[in-house]
């Protein structure tokens, strides 16, 4: 397996449990300190940090783009794209061929599809939160909890190591910028 990850760059799950509970297809409030981490992780990759949601038909794809419109996540999060596929399949091969270094979702199915991707192409990992996934399907597809870190809250993201250390370097890089001008 290749182990450069080459430009880092980030994506995470829009609904579901990710950013905020949904519910028979209405919105819940928003999960505490998913925005002000998603901002860090939007400027952590310099601008270069998706959502990726699956809305299985149409009508739900104009409900979700409006109800982003409403929160004004772009705003909040300096996150610009969302890509909405209709399916577990379609979502892992848009994690895969975007090339995305980090990835944050609570489903088993669209990991494990995108881990069968991974280990078929032997190019490198990329680093997996699982953000409060559903124990049930977890076991299902248990193979793939040794390849990924499951959270529960949102600072665990910022506070995992190797994370921690892309914004220590970040914060260091850009210090140095400004101390040279």
């Amino acid at each position: 397996m290749h182990t450069k990850r080459g430009v880092e760059k980030g994506a995470s799950d829009l609904g579901g449990t990710s950013i905020e509970r949904c519910v028979k297809g209405r919105y819940g409030p928003i999960i505490a300190g998913s925005m002000e981490v998603l901002r860090e992780l939007c400027n952590l990759f310099d601008g270069q940090f998706d959502f990726v949601s699956r809305r299985k038909y149409k009508k739900h794809e104009k409900n979700l783009r409006r109800h982003i419109a409403k929160l004004e996540l772009a705003e909040q999060t300096g996150i610009k794209t969302t890509i909405v596929v209709r399916n577990r399949k379609q979502k892992a091969r848009i994690y895969f061929d975007g090339k995305y270094t980090l990835i944050i979702d609570n489903c088993p199915e669209t990991i494990f599809n995108l881990l069968v991707l991974v280990d078929a192409s032997q190019t490198c990992q990329p680093r997996i939160f699982m953000f409060r996934p559903d124990e049930e399907k977890l076991e299902e597809f248990r193979e793939i909890i040794s390849r990924v870190t499951i959270i529960s809250d949102w600072e665990e993201i910022l506070e995992n190591p190797e994370i921690a250390e892309m914004i220590e370097t970040k914060t260091m890089q850009h210090a140095y910028s400004v101390s040279a001008r």
